[in-house]
């Protein structure tokens, strides 16, 4: 009878707390739920009977609606404690079950994500031993996990929960149908700005949404968050009216619908509504809207949440960006305390100094802004040291570009203040990120052989890239396996990645001290870059600069060279014979690159060289700074793949060069056919595609057909005697003999063989531009199929037999006659010195602000190549040859370095009058 009695006024109590509730007095509704709450808390822990706990359920719905988790602290812990010290009780998994999720969103409405990551990771542990292994729940609970690591800023077990979590709902036999699965998608593509997953989001959502509509009992309260949701996603691709329209949908289905008061979703709706006002540039209705968000927060009396927090950054960034500077700095630097006091330093506190630098920098406060600008920059240099251990080599670049924002703060303060810190600081941000991906590619193939572990997880990955080959070598309507072999191939890049940190905490730091150390007096670097100077918050204008290193005054310089757009409007001119020729005594094109920087070059004998952007297409040391000399007649030039090379290169003048093992392609049968030996041979042949089938995408250019070369043949026996007569052992690969399995076979990534010291390849290359995507989403979104392996396919060297796969129309083959650039990364190539690419566009790529060239110097820089020389247009056949022959005579006979060889060549080349097309666009990089 008593319990009878006490449950009946719990139920009253309740009853009366909810009809409050529906009538909006959210005052009187609070007084009575709290009062049922704490109750039910108390018979729960005296009688461990469930009816309490269902009770406290109820009571848990509405204080986490109404934001109102710091008045049940008490109550909520105690029901847990009761909860697991009754195993009755404890096996009640349904009711457990939904306790648990109340209780995790309890502590995520008061800020505390480590409490609530503790129990979610106990939960874990109990939803194995009571749920079925085909229950969503487990893929829900790590999804929980992920989202609390990423507000505790813990990115790499974050990415690894959210994986898990994917994974998870993708077992499932119906994973569309989960309301949950698309957030999975949508943070992964956060972390990895990877605009595949964000389009997947978006799409995987408007299913959700139909097959809801489609039921015949709707659950309006799951339609309105789609209908966000998909709104979101539309947000991200800058579909403005389609964000509006779904925005506006969602509306509809509360005021229709859901009566009740949920300040969730009026937070949800509100601050949803104002990030779209922003992006549209629409900055009253932005504050209108973040004003009412407060207003709930205050009236209310309710906790610090992130909801606040990120509230608070998008209303100082909405003053940022109306120039209203002094609202703006106070409103950064409040939330900047806040979040340090309820968060720690962590993402949010970063955030915010990141904001509160940028408008001191366009208040013109230079130093504070430069300190805050650093701080930030060693935030995010943390994170992506981090990011190095668990991410593969394409998400790992996804991530590093979406810092790039804070590096051209720092250049367009070094365009601004000359004060040797904030240029010094500028530079090693800029240098930081410079090679970091390639860098650590390379990191982990030193380490293969170092635990058999790590080396059998290597060949795992080995694997995984040869399954991936033989996928990208079929013509696109055949790779039907390409999204899963690659993500294989992914899985096992994250994999090695992992184990790496165990022999290796992170790559070595490099900055300007020790680049300058390493110069001599009588040497300078000189290093290019391309950077969006800020002009205003929302006007900037991309520009090339130049950090030039000198070691006489010890310190870092740089120097505003021009405009992006002039500069590429004048070296993008450059497409054929008249064009490059034109280009190469363009006195403008000297007088953008050279004119500024030549006051720093006196007493100068060697000049170190990176380049950015156009400039990695044009041979800048090969231009006329006068009629009778080029820049290369005053200075030795060294062109570097990174400056982070100069502290690990011979650095010496080697004037004795020598080889003691060659492998040489040339003469090459592109058919394979008895009449193609004789070969049909075309005036004025060149060493790849025409320009006109340069342009085009992969489908129009191998409409044609490879010509055999004329001169080819007597380039290599030319080479090959003389390489003979200096004890070189040669090895001669002609005809069809002259096939990509040779070279993969002796070679491959897990091959012991010495790879020769020097590679020559007389043949045809190629380089296919991507198209040029329309996608208009925030500038972080990529393609993971814009860099990395996809744009290491689109560079290849061609092989025996070419022309019976270049044009296939099958899918059955593998080892086609193309070498592709992806194909040469994979290849163990550590003791080679040189490799010669006498042939077309072998320098070209696609280009990355951090990364440089995505092409074959890349590939071959993989590979563990030294020195490469490559061209950067279509070389002509007979004069290569010539070229090629002065080039040998130069390095074998004379002894000179690869690089004293290639400038005396391009000097005598001119000498016999030839034109630069024939001669400038050979390039080495070391």
């Amino acid at each position: 009878m008593q319990k009878s009695f006490e449950v009946e006024r719990i139920q009253c109590s309740l009853k009366i707390g909810k009809s409050y509730y529906s009538l909006n007095n959210i005052e009187k509704a609070a007084e009575y739920i709290l009062l049922t709450a704490k109750e039910a808390s108390v018979k729960l822990t005296e009688t461990h009977d469930s009816i309490y706990l269902k009770y406290f359920i109820d009571c848990q719905y509405y204080f986490n609606q109404l934001l109102l988790q710091a008045y049940i602290v008490d109550e909520t812990k105690s029901v847990y404690n009761a909860i697991k010290s009754d195993s009755i009780l404890y096996n009640k998994c349904d009711l457990v079950n939904a306790y648990i999720i109340n209780f995790i969103f309890f502590y995520w409405g008061l800020g505390d994500f480590e409490s609530a990551k503790i129990i979610i990771d106990e939960h874990i542990n109990y939803c194995d031993r009571y749920f079925p292994k085909s229950s969503e729940l487990h893929a829900y609970y790590n999804m929980l996990k992920a989202v609390c690591l990423k507000h505790l800023d813990q990115i790499n077990n974050s990415e690894a929960s959210f994986r898990k979590s994917k994974e998870l709902y993708e077992g499932q036999p119906n994973n569309i149908s989960s309301a949950y699965y698309p957030t999975v998608l949508i943070n992964l593509a956060n972390i990895y700005a990877d605009i595949n997953l964000l389009t997947k989001y978006k799409n995987c959502n408007l299913n959700i949404l139909q097959t809801k509509l489609n039921n015949s009992l709707i659950n309006y309260y799951a339609i309105f968050e789609l209908q966000m949701a998909i709104g979101y996603g539309y947000l991200k691709f800058n579909m403005f009216d389609s964000t509006l329209f779904y925005y506006n949908k969602a509306i509809e289905i509360r005021s229709a619908n859901i009566h009740e008061v949920i300040y969730m979703y009026d937070i949800l709706v509100l601050t949803s509504f104002a990030e779209l006002y922003y992006k549209m540039g629409d900055y009253s209705k932005v504050h209108e809207a973040l004003n009412r968000v407060l207003k709930i927060f205050d009236s209310q009396s309710l906790q610090m949440s992130i909801d606040r927090v990120t509230a608070n950054l998008l209303n100082a960034n909405t003053f940022l960006n109306d120039t209203k500077y002094s609202l703006a700095i106070k409103e950064f630097y409040s939330n900047q305390i806040t979040c340090d006091s309820a968060y720690g330093r962590k993402k949010y506190y970063f955030e915010n100094i990141f904001g509160g630098a940028k408008v001191q920098y366009f208040m013109q406060d230079y130093g504070v802004a430069c300190d805050n600008f650093y701080q930030y920059f060693e935030y995010y240099k943390k994170k992506i040291n981090d990011a190095s251990f668990f991410l593969s080599e394409v998400e790992l670049q996804g991530y590093i570009e979406k810092f790039e924002s804070v590096n051209d703060y720092l250049v367009s303060l070094a365009e601004i203040v000359h004060e040797d810190s904030i240029v010094s600081g500028a530079y090693d941000a800029w240098l930081f990120k410079q090679g970091f991906v390639i860098n650590t590619i390379r990191k982990i193939k030193s380490i293969k052989d170092t635990d058999p572990v790590i080396q059998s997880k290597y060949e795992e990955l080995v694997q995984a890239q040869s399954e991936l080959t033989m996928e990208l070598s079929k013509p696109t309507k055949f790779q039907r396996k390409l999204d899963s072999v690659m993500n294989i191939k992914n899985l096992r890049e994250k994999e090695l990645a992992a184990l790496s940190k165990n022999v290796e905490k992170e790559l070595k730091q490099i900055n300007h001290s020790d680049i300058l150390k390493s110069l001599r007096n009588s040497e300078i670097l000189l290093e290019f870059v391309t950077y969006k100077f800020k002009e205003t918050p929302l006007i900037d204008q991309n520009r090339y600069g130049v950090f030039v290193l000198e070691p006489g005054t010890k310190k870092v310089n740089f120097i505003s060279l021009c405009s992006a757009s002039l500069l590429d409007s004048i070296a993008g001119q450059a497409l054929d014979f008249l064009s490059v020729n034109a280009l190469y005594d363009n006195p403008e094109l000297v007088n953008l690159v050279w004119n500024k920087i030549l006051p720093y070059l006196k007493d100068k004998k060697r000049i170190y060289i990176t380049t950015s952007g156009m400039l990695n297409k044009v041979n800048i040391s090969a231009l006329r700074l006068n009629v009778n000399q080029t820049v290369s007649d005053l200075f030795e030039i060294t062109y570097l793949n990174s400056s982070k090379d100069l502290l690990s290169m011979d650095r010496s003048q080697n004037t004795k060069t020598s080889f003691a093992t060659a492998t040489l392609y040339g003469d090459i049968d592109y058919s394979l056919s008895a009449s193609a030996s004789e070969g049909t041979y075309v005036t004025g042949t060149l060493r790849g595609l025409n320009y006109f089938d340069f342009f085009m995408t992969d489908p129009g250019a191998r409409r044609s057909k490879w010509q055999k070369l004329k001169y080819s043949k007597a380039e290599i026996d030319n080479i090959s005697l003389r390489l003979k007569h200096y004890g070189c052992e040669v090895k001669l690969l002609d005809r069809i003999n002259a096939n990509e399995n040779y070279i993969k076979s002796h070679y491959g990534p897990l091959n012991k063989n010495y790879s020769p010291e020097l590679f020559h390849f007389s043949t045809h290359a190629y380089f296919l531009p991507q198209k040029k995507s329309k996608s208009n989403t925030d500038g972080i979104y990529t393609t993971y199929r814009r860099m990395g392996d996809f744009s290491l396919i689109q560079s290849g060297i061609v092989l025996s037999g070419a022309n019976k796969n270049w044009n296939v129309t099958d899918s059955s083959y593998y080892d086609d006659g193309i070498l592709t650039a992806f194909e040469i990364s994979q290849l163990n190539l550590q003791n080679t010195k040189l490799v010669v690419l006498s042939a077309c566009d072998t320098g070209l790529g696609e280009i990355s602000n951090s990364e440089g060239v995505y092409g074959l110097r890349r590939a071959f820089k993989i590979a563990g190549v030294d020195k490469i020389l490559m061209s950067l247009w279509s070389v002509a056949d007979y004069q290569t040859m010539e070229f090629m022959k002065i080039f040998y005579e130069n390095l074998c006979t004379k002894k000179l370095s690869p690089r004293l060889a290639l400038s005396a060549t391009q000097k005598t080349m001119r000498q016999k009058k030839y034109e630069p097309y024939y001669w400038a666009g050979f390039v080495l990089i070391e």
